[in-house]
């Protein structure tokens, strides 16, 4: 199987929400803020080649900016234009040529870039896979969810096909969803496993275990157990996951995928006796 780093936008978000309950003079150390709180963040999403040659993405981004008011433009800090499609050309493909793409949650940073502008699905062709409890919440209209799930992120997923909402498990070989909770009810990693070749301009690697993270740990600066951010709606959920999994992670040299990161695209951890975890081997994003 084939794994491709792609950065599917570039945004800002508030330095805070992002990491919840550490205080600004810690978190400004490594993530410098703007003059109005924001930090710099990446939409990192996978293009995955399986062994029979289907194409397939693990999230797919924010979306086109086009598609966005320019007040919201602001608040997020959008970049222009869609790099998602503009890289898939690069490589010379084209949107109608993705098999699947595998939804981790469905938040806007993950879930827009399934819709045109035009309110036409980005990827006709494709499976779209969804963990079964996030589709739910996000159909709810809980109040308690407080825009969590927009309608103009959500409502244009209906007009896929060939969906699937499925319980957490393995999805195809070597593509196994893993149920971390935490960030949502629903909310799933993606943990890939087998013969893998990560591609990367600088540095192309040949390993046997990768796991996307998505919001469960957002950037490398979120490997602590109390680093994660305040739009967590289990916080404790996600601390428990982290504890769980990220010292099995250094154990066997699992290589992590960060959604969020605007530097690193993956890394390799180690303990560490102070800061829990530090990364080690790094796959940097061009």
């Amino acid at each position: 199987m084939n794994i491709t780093p792609i950065v599917a936008n570039r945004f800002l978000s508030d330095g805070g929400v992002m990491f919840g309950l550490v205080p600004r003079a810690i978190w400004e150390q490594f993530c410098p803020p703007d003059e109005k709180n924001r930090i710099s963040q990446n939409a990192n999403i996978l293009l995955i080649e399986s062994d029979d040659g289907r194409l397939g993405l693990i999230d797919s981004g924010c979306g086109d900016a086009a598609a966005y008011t320019d007040k919201a433009l602001e608040i997020n800090g959008l970049g222009s234009g869609w790099p998602l499609i503009e890289t898939l050309a690069d490589r010379g493909i084209d949107p109608e040529q993705i098999d699947f793409v595998i939804l981790t949650h469905l938040h806007w940073d993950h879930a827009s870039g399934m819709t045109r502008p035009d309110g036409r699905p980005t990827f006709p062709n494709a499976e779209l896979i969804v963990p079964r409890d996030e589709w739910n919440d996000a159909h709810s209209d809980d109040p308690l969810l407080y825009k969590a799930y927009p309608k103009e992120c959500i409502d244009p997923l209906n007009q896929y096909k060939n969906k699937h909402l499925i319980e957490p498990g393995q999805i195809f070989e070597g593509i196994e969803l893993i149920e971390t909770g935490g960030h949502t009810r629903g909310h799933c990693a993606a943990l890939l496993t087998g013969s893998l070749s990560i591609h990367h301009p600088e540095s192309p690697k040949q390993i046997d275990r990768a796991l996307f993270l998505s919001d469960a740990c957002p950037t490398s600066h979120h490997l602590r157990m109390v680093f994660h951010p305040s739009y967590d709606l289990y916080p404790l959920q996600t601390r428990a996951w982290k504890r769980a999994w990220l010292p099995q992670c250094a154990n066997d040299g699992t290589w992590l995928f960060f959604s969020h990161d605007p530097h690193l695209a993956a890394a390799q951890i180690s303990h560490h006796e102070k800061s829990e975890f530090v990364t080690s081997a790094t796959l940097k994003i061009k």
